[in-house]
């Protein structure tokens, strides 16, 4: 990061008693183009999975009226509410002007809460399937492990890129306030 350094006695041509302001020109580039494809990226698999849940949500099966066994909840609606906060994660991540860092916040808690409700659903029992992907992975002719195995990757991937987007913006922002500091301390 560069500080570009704009004292007020340069722009009014006098002297001043302020402080000099700082702007900190933020990196663009591989940081930012990455990010953007992360975002991308997720946003396809949240409305791929998405249409899937609500697709199935509409069907007959007689499964989608048995209780969740961790939420109580019959499938279909579990299906529907996730199809939805999906769907509003999907819309924030993708609307012009939001922060990166709020966007991988609310990734890494849609993946969090993911990843928590397959590992009480093994802990309860290892051998009952997930419906995460409502019926497209039998569409798809996936296997059940195979599955569980791309949700679980798909829920990690928001949790852990989420996560790291969060990090790199807390790191930029202690540089930045340490050279606003320091210039600071040196004007």
């Amino acid at each position: 990061m560069q500080p570009d350094v704009n004292r007020q006695a340069e722009a009014t041509g006098g002297p001043t008693e302020s402080a000099p302001t700082v702007h900190v020109v933020a990196p663009r580039g591989a940081s930012s183009n990455a990010r953007a494809r992360y975002f991308k990226f997720a946003g396809w698999l949240l409305v791929t999975t998405a249409v899937a849940k609500l697709i199935t949500a509409a069907g007959a099966n007689h499964l989608l009226d048995m209780a969740d066994p961790i939420l109580l909840l019959r499938t279909r609606e579990l299906l529907v509410f996730a199809a939805c906060a999906e769907a509003a994660v999907f819309w924030y991540i993708s609307r012009k002007g939001g922060s990166d860092c709020n966007r991988a916040v609310l990734l890494s808690c849609l993946g969090w809460c993911f990843l928590v409700y397959k590992a009480l659903l093994w802990f309860r029992d290892p051998d009952h399937p997930c419906y995460c992907l409502g019926w497209l992975g039998k569409w798809l002719l996936l296997s059940e492990r195979s599955i569980a195995v791309g949700t679980t990757a798909i829920a990690t991937a928001f949790l852990a890129g989420g996560l790291l987007i969060v990090m790199s913006e807390s790191r930029a922002h202690q540089r930045a306030s340490s050279v606003a500091a320091g210039v600071s301390a040196v004007c």
